[in-house]
Order: C-alpha cells, then sequence, then structure tokens
C-alpha cells in the first residue's frame, strides 16, 4: 500500500524521446518584417545557446495532451516470463545497472502481459487502460511503461478495485492504489468510463511524479527511489530498496520484474 510524499518535477523526457513515443514539443515559427530583421537576427543569435540547450528540464502542460505524438505501435512484443528475476545488492545503482531503460519494454507490450490477469475476460473493459496511461504519461513526463507496471503491480489493472485502509484510517484508491484518488470501488468494470480511468491514473501518476521530485529523499530524481517512496514512503537508512521498511519488500523488484515481461 502506497504511502506518499509530493514535490513536481520530471526526469524521463530524453529517456521517452529515445524509446520513440515522447511527448512532442510544439515548434516555434518565427515570422520576419523587412522592418524587425536586423533585432531579430540579432536576437536569435544571443539566443542560439538557449535553444540548443537540453530539453530535460522541459515543463509540462497540464493540458499539454494535444501536443502528444501518435505513439508507434509495439511491433512483435517478447513471451512473457514466469522467471523472476532478483536485483542485489538493491541500491539505486544496482537497479540502474540491471535493469536500464533501455530494457524496459514498450507500454502496450506490458500490457498484453497483464490483460488476462484483470478480473475479466473482456478486452473492451481491459483497453480502457491504455489511453488514460499514455495521457497521463504525456501531461506529467512519467514514462508510460513505469505509470503501466505500477498499475499492474498495485491492482493488476481491475478497474474496481477495492480500497486498501490503512491502521491510521487513510485510504489507497483506485487502480494505482494511491491516497486520496478516486475509487470505482464496487462499480460494474463494464459502466467505467475511460474517463474515470484517466482519473485514478492521472492522480497516481501525479503522487509518483512527487516522488520521483522528493528534494530530500530523492535528490537524484531515480526512479527506483521514487518506487520505494511511493510504496512505503521512506528508504531504509541502508539504502537498500529491497528493504521494505515496513512495507513491501519485494515491491521495487516487481515492478522492474513487469517491465521486463514477468507477470504473476
Amino acid at each position: 500500500m502506497p504511502r506518499r510524499s509530493h514535490s513536481k518535477r520530471s526526469s524521463c523526457l530524453t529517456q521517452h524521446q529515445q524509446r520513440g513515443y515522447a511527448p512532442q514539443i510544439p515548434s516555434i515559427e518565427m515570422k520576419l518584417t523587412s522592418s524587425l530583421k536586423p533585432i531579430i537576427w540579432m536576437a536569435m543569435a544571443m539566443s542560439a545557446a538557449v535553444f540548443a540547450a537540453p530539453i530535460s528540464n522541459f515543463t509540462f502542460s497540464a493540458v499539454a495532451s494535444s501536443n502528444c505524438q501518435s505513439r508507434p505501435p509495439a511491433g512483435t512484443c517478447p513471451a512473457q516470463t514466469d522467471a523472476e528475476f532478483s536485483v542485489t545488492p538493491g541500491f539505486a545503482w544496482s537497479f540502474n545497472k540491471a535493469v536500464p531503460v533501455s530494457s524496459w519494454l514498450h507500454p502496450d507490450c506490458i500490457w498484453e502481459n497483464h490483460k488476462w490477469l484483470t478480473g475479466t475476460r473482456d478486452l473492451t473493459i481491459v483497453s480502457k487502460l491504455k489511453e488514460p496511461v499514455y495521457r497521463a504519461a504525456c501531461e506529467t513526463g512519467v514514462d508510460p511503461a513505469l505509470i503501466m507496471a505500477i498499475i499492474f503491480q498495485e491492482s493488476h489493472g481491475m478497474l474496481n478495485i477495492h480500497r486498501t485502509i490503512a491502521p491510521d484510517g487513510s485510504s489507497s484508491n483506485g487502480i494505482m492504489q494511491s491516497d486520496a484518488c478516486p475509487s470505482m470501488e464496487g462499480r460494474d468494470p463494464s459502466t467505467i468510463s475511460e474517463e474515470e480511468v484517466y482519473g485514478m491514473v492521472r492522480c497516481g501518476t501525479e503522487h509518483f511524479k512527487g516522488n520521483m521530485n522528493e528534494p530530500v529523499k530523492n535528490p537524484t530524481h531515480d526512479p527506483w527511489v521514487a518506487l520505494r517512496l511511493y510504496n512505503s514512503g521512506s528508504v531504509a537508512l541502508s539504502g537498500d530498496l529491497n528493504d521494505g521498511n515496513g512495507a513491501t519488500g519485494h515491491y521495487v523488484v516487481q515492478v522492474a520484474n513487469r517491465l521486463r515481461g514477468w507477470t504473476n
């Protein structure tokens, strides 16, 4: 059950671009008039370095979904596996070495691997997950593969998953089991709209983005540290992400496995 910390910033944009389904940054069209050409040319020369700078700090607008590129199809997905790997020692650098972003499956392949584990055989219902994931990814800058893996780790993609109530009375809701997020508990999945699914996905993704940018607990904006924070709210003093610190010890490594084709 996730416990959250909150803040803002994205570190996934460059990785998205390399993998072919990044948010698209709108182009800038400059129209020159004859009277302004000398001034504008000078301004362009002075600002060239700015436009050439890395775009990893690009801030996503909450209404930027219209600027998202249409994603390329996944192509042929590798066969899913029941063999679960471990990452030892469980430090962030170990995960980054063992499970680099370049090795993550396409989000559609993660969905394919889990589509029959969602509690329904109706693919019309299961398909409601896809677009909300890509939409939330575009609007927040969080990698869609990571969002998809978290969903299946938290709820197996069951749209009407029950809430989890903590001893302190707080509630983790929805398909990303995140506090203060919408819950479709008890609903007939066929009546849950794609927009309602998006509400659950966007809320959980915002929580995860906060964990990515926690200034004290995750100053390097590491996704594996963020996963530990998403699940337990803290990292063990040892830095071992396999230490649940009172929560689910295998949480981070199981999300890593889902990113590589494992299902349970």
